[in-house]
Parts: C-alpha cells; structure tokens; sequence
C-alpha cells in the first residue's frame, strides 16, 4: 500500500528538468555527483602515473652516469695497477743489474743500461738509467772511438 501511494506521487510530480550546461546551478550539480569524483580519480590517476615515470627516467639516467663513473674509475685503478706491476718489474730488473755492474766491462754495461732505458716505464727510471750510465760512458772522444 505504501509502495503504491509512492509510485501514485512519483507519477504524478512533474518531471525536474535538468539545469542548462554550463550554467552555475549545473556546476553544482556536477561537482556534487559521482561523475565529477569518478573524473577528478582519473585525473589524479594519470598525474601519478606521469610523476612516477617522470622519476622512473631520472633514476635510470642517474643509475647510467653511477655505472659509467664506476666503470671509469675501475679502468683508472686497472691502469695504475699495471703501471705499479710494470715498475715494481723493472725496479727489480734494474737492483738486480745495478748489483752485477761493476763486474761487468763498461762497453756492456752501457749496452744493457741503454736497453734498459728503453723499457723504462716512468721518467724518473729514464732518469735513474741516465745517471747509472753516466759513470760507463767514457770520458772523452777518444776513449770512444778506441775500438
């Protein structure tokens, strides 16, 4: 009985019409239904998408230049590695020829202080070869040219 009294006044209302669009009694209508919250969801959906690949990207170049970095700084302390190996080598090469020097003749030992300078791996070995040499290298032209 009480469902038909309420569908009795429902046909009997006239119908609201609704508000025009754009009309100020429309926004209200509008911001105030579940399409507006539905919309202002997606919205709010696609800006947090856009931040998280916005940040996505930043991390992944940023992780780029850290690996790039690494590898750089690696081939530096490989390279210095190398460079200590070789000098330690030649530095053991050089006290081992250092101690056999004064029993060799001096015409060989500027022979193997020469070959020795070739190898140098360093400008201060250069140097060091240079000053060992120095004391078999003759003192004059003619020395030189007694052969």
């Amino acid at each position: 009985m009480l469902i038909d009294l309420l569908r009795d006044a429902a046909d009997s209302a006239p119908p609201i019409p609704p508000p025009p669009v754009w009309s100020p009694e429309w926004w209200s209508t509008f911001t105030t239904s579940s399409a507006f919250a539905g919309l202002m969801a997606v919205l709010a959906a696609a800006l947090a998408l856009w931040g998280v690949n916005r940040r996505i990207t930043a991390e992944r170049r940023i992780a780029r230049k850290q690996r790039r970095a690494s590898a750089r700084a690696a081939q530096l302390v490989r390279n210095a590695a190398v460079e200590d190996r070789d000098f330690a080598s030649w530095w053991e090469q050089y006290r081992h020829l250092e101690s056999q020097l004064d029993s060799m003749d001096p015409r060989d030992a500027l022979v193997v202080l020469d070959a020795l300078g070739t190898t140098a791996p360093h400008p201060v070995a250069v140097a060091l070869v240079a000053v060992a040499s120095r004391q078999y290298a003759p003192d004059d032209c003619e020395e030189a040219t007694d052969d």
